[in-house]
């Protein structure tokens, strides 16, 4: 876990081991400003996962996913 206030988050969504729960309580621990996913690229619908991790983000974590190539203002 990081030892400072974490601003924006890249969140790992997939991996071979990673299960939901574990994203979850990873970015409600970290609770950043922003939390974008990251590594959905492998998932054949990463978008499921976003409502989930949107609905259980800490009350003050803005959820941005965004699409390949797209950017946003932070």
């Amino acid at each position: 876990m990081p030892e400072q206030k974490v601003d924006v988050l890249g969140l790992p969504i997939a991996a071979p081991w990673l299960k939901a729960s574990e994203i979850v309580d990873f970015q409600r621990a970290i609770a950043p400003r922003v939390s974008v996913p990251i590594h959905e690229a492998i998932l054949g619908n990463p978008e499921w996962q976003y409502p989930l991790l949107e609905d259980l983000a800490p009350s003050d974590t803005r959820f941005t996913a965004l699409e390949h190539g797209e950017s946003t203002e932070l």
